[in-house]
């Protein structure tokens, strides 16, 4: 294997694949000290979404991203919601095939944003020529959840 890149199979996400995608969420988070981005609900809505994915190897899921496309009477843009995986060649072959969804869906525009600490994560954007964005992202949280600290 040496000097060969690993192939994982990567398959679209299903609506039956909520606890998958929670397991491996929940390992994601602890890695990276972010909050949970998967619910049951969350999987629903990107099994729809034709740009979300889940990597295989040996049958065993390893990682995922959530990615849906957005239009706001502009260009349209895939949005990239979660990248979760431990391994830098399962997040090249979600980003890989995340582009290769976009691009066959005619959406020529892509945007993730990512936890500032997740360095597999950027360089796995960055390998499949994704390029840093001179912007600033402010959030605010309403209601009681932003209450909480």
């Amino acid at each position: 294997m040496d000097g060969q890149k690993k192939l994982y199979r990567v398959r679209a996400v299903d609506s039956t694949d909520s606890a998958l995608l929670e397991a491996l969420d929940e390992d994601h988070c602890a890695r990276l000290g972010v909050s949970a981005g998967v619910t049951v609900g969350s999987a629903s809505f990107h099994a729809r979404t034709g740009h979300s994915f889940i990597a295989e190897d040996g049958g065993e899921a390893v990682g995922f991203i959530l990615a849906s496309a957005i239009w706001t009477g502009g260009l349209p843009t895939v949005r990239v919601e979660r990248l979760a995986g431990a391994d830098p060649g399962v997040l090249t072959a979600l980003v890989d095939a995340l582009v290769k969804s976009a691009y066959d869906a005619g959406v020529y525009d892509l945007l993730a944003e990512l936890p500032e600490n997740d360095t597999a994560g950027r360089h796995a954007f960055e390998a499949t020529m994704f390029s840093r964005s001179p912007s600033v992202l402010l959030t605010r949280t309403l209601g009681s959840r932003g209450q909480q600290s």
